[in-house]
């Protein structure tokens, strides 16, 4: 395989906002200066031809130096945003458990079936989310040449990935962790080679 033209997708979750530790979805927090310092390890060895972002501040920010600095084409897409959590957005987990417990034990039990009130379902973010998959493959990968798009995202994406393609059933999805800067590539190879996708996960922890 090594000598196949490939197309890598290497998305990176930004790195730490503003706020500290809450339900912060579609709250469109910036970085703070570790979050800028988590985001420029994470790609200080990178190489990429293209970077696309989510318009949320805590990724299309940090996007934004990275095209100044490298003049890379770079293009916003709004539908990589991450799951807007409702009444629960800017909340931290002990407040949602005052405001409604059942509610909060619920989702995190099975989020398929428990949307934060006011929220984005489950299933409405991840149709979402796989329809930008399937636009990046449909314009990116090819036989002709190889390239590595840079996707600078979130959790909740790479999460919906990661389900995806290594078949995680729909209510262990709260089971995968990826820390602040952590990054997921997916190498994807041209259909007529019948191969599956290549993942290399950088779940960001140490243990």
């Amino acid at each position: 395989m090594a000598d196949l033209n490939k197309t890598s997708f290497i998305f990176l979750r930004h790195g730490e906002p503003l706020g500290g530790k809450k339900f912060r979805g579609s709250t469109d927090d910036p970085l703070t200066q570790t979050g800028w310092q988590q985001m420029q390890s994470a790609v200080h060895d990178l190489s990429y031809d293209e970077i696309i972002s989510s318009p949320l501040k805590r990724c299309s920010e940090f996007s934004t130096q990275l095209q100044n600095q490298s003049d890379t084409p770079y293009f916003i897409n709004k539908d990589l945003q991450e799951m807007h959590l409702g009444v629960w957005e800017g909340l931290s987990s002990m407040q949602v458990e005052k405001l409604d417990k059942n509610a909060l034990y619920a989702f995190w039990k099975n989020p398929i079936k428990n949307t934060p009130p006011g929220g984005e379902s489950f299933l409405n973010f991840e149709k979402r989310i796989l329809a930008v998959w399937d636009k990046l493959q449909t314009d990116y990968v090819s036989k002709e040449q190889s390239r590595t798009i840079l996707v600078v995202s979130h959790a909740g994406v790479m999460m919906v990935l990661l389900k995806m393609l290594l078949k995680i059933p729909m209510e262990n999805i709260l089971t995968i962790k990826l820390n602040f800067a952590s990054k997921v590539r997916i190498e994807i190879f041209d259909k007529d080679y019948q191969l599956k996708p290549q993942i290399y996960i950088d779940h960001g922890y140490t243990f």
